[in-house]
């Protein structure tokens, strides 16, 4: 059995190819001839460049772009290129991987969790959905014949699964029903057996009803409740008639002491 970080590097070599012809080619409907030129070489430093050759090489070049000059350009370029055609999520999920790959490349004695592993190869088959479905069958079928588990907060939520199961036992009670139906239907003619079949039919019903009774409903979960702001009270006509007295007296108090002022100055002088 692989390691799990055999199987991260298994899933970046998957996803490696179809990354690559895809950058080449929208860099190349993007920029024109000189992509090469003026995408890769003038975008990367040159400790990036490395194992890069010329433009004239291009097939070359092509399979020089490792994962991690991959992802890189697809983040350089995204503004300009990418973002006409990909949602901001094939972003988002680049942005991840590139850490996956810095990890990957500086692995050390502790080996990746089966949730980081289930997390990267499921975030690279969701990068590589829109670009190659050849690549993506491949990180498929990784993820399935290795066993690796979805984290918990993946799982589905058990009303989720309650709700499966009923729909399942729903269509063979509805499917019984049919049958039941087309039978009474056809033997109209035979009271004795109407009557058994009504019968059976009525068991069925209320077998449906008391399932439709076990599976809970979405209204009846108890809801956090709303916070509602305290109604500020609105001034009433006192208030407002106290507002005005006040201003009055103050206005009056004001001119008091101007007048007190004029008349002490008159005697100073």
């Amino acid at each position: 059995m692989l390691e799990n970080h055999e199987l991260v590097g298994k899933g970046f070599r998957a996803l490696l190819p179809a990354l690559a012809s895809y950058i080449a080619s929208e860099l190349k409907n993007s920029l024109g001839s000189n992509w090469w030129e003026i995408g890769v070489l003038k975008r990367l430093t040159q400790d990036q460049q490395k194992g890069l050759g010329s433009e004239t090489n291009e097939a070359e070049n092509i399979q020089a772009l490792d994962i991690a000059r991959c992802l890189i350009l697809f983040v350089l370029h995204w503004n300009e290129v990418f973002c006409k055609k990909l949602s901001v999520d094939h972003r988002i999920w680049a942005n991840e991987l590139q850490g996956v790959r810095n990890r990957l490349a500086h692995i050390g004695s502790a080996d990746f969790s089966k949730q980081e592993t289930w997390r990267a190869l499921d975030t690279m088959k969701l990068l590589c959905a829109r670009l190659d479905a050849g690549s993506t069958k491949k990180i498929y079928e990784l993820i399935r014949t290795s066993g690796i588990n979805p984290s918990p907060d993946q799982t589905e939520d058990p009303l989720v699964e309650k709700y499966k199961k009923f729909n399942s036992e729903r269509s063979k009670l509805l499917n019984q029903l049919h049958t039941l139906q087309n039978y009474i239907v056809s033997k109209l003619e035979s009271p004795a057996d109407c009557i058994t079949v009504e019968a059976q039919f009525k068991r069925d019903v209320d077998a449906l009803a008391a399932l439709l009774q076990t599976i809970p409903r979405l209204q009846d979960k108890p809801s956090a409740p709303v916070p509602t702001k305290k109604p500020v009270p609105k001034p009433g006509r006192l208030d407002k008639e106290n507002d005005s007295a006040q201003k009055v007296q103050a206005k009056y108090d004001r001119r008091r002491e101007k007048y007190l002022e004029r008349k002490l100055k008159k005697k100073v002088s």
